[in-house]
């Protein structure tokens, strides 16, 4: 069954460590289809890590010492290709996919890590 298959099926959708593994153009059609799939009305949050996280720092660091001198590259993590650097940026990414922002929030909470999304 396809997504198409679905319209309004869903109150909503969330991604957490998704995004950020994806170009803008594939997000973009990830959030149309989610846009299809969720009724009118329905919300979505997205946790989005920032380019200058703290977490993206370390495990740079930590890429950089387990590879120094290696032969074969060792990766923690499939490469993110899409972290945010702002506001404005995610915007335009979210409403390529057919969705608005409601609110963006960037915290010490969970140590400035990533933004917090909510899209309609």
């Amino acid at each position: 069954m396809s997504l198409n298959q679905l319209p309004n099926t869903y109150d909503g959708a969330y991604h957490l460590g998704v995004l950020e593994h994806f170009a803008p153009d594939d997000i973009a059609r990830i959030l149309a289809n989610l846009r299809a799939v969720v009724r009118p009305g329905g919300k979505m949050v997205i946790f989005w890590p920032l380019a200058s996280a703290p977490s993206v720092m370390v495990l740079g660091a930590w890429h950089w010492l387990i590879n120094c001198g290696a032969k074969d590259a060792v990766e923690l993590h499939p490469p993110e290709v899409s972290l945010i650097h702002s506001r404005e940026e995610a915007e335009r990414i979210i409403r390529s996919g057919g969705w608005e922002v409601l609110t963006y929030s960037v915290s010490p909470a969970d140590l400035f890590i990533q933004a917090v999304i909510v899209c309609e």
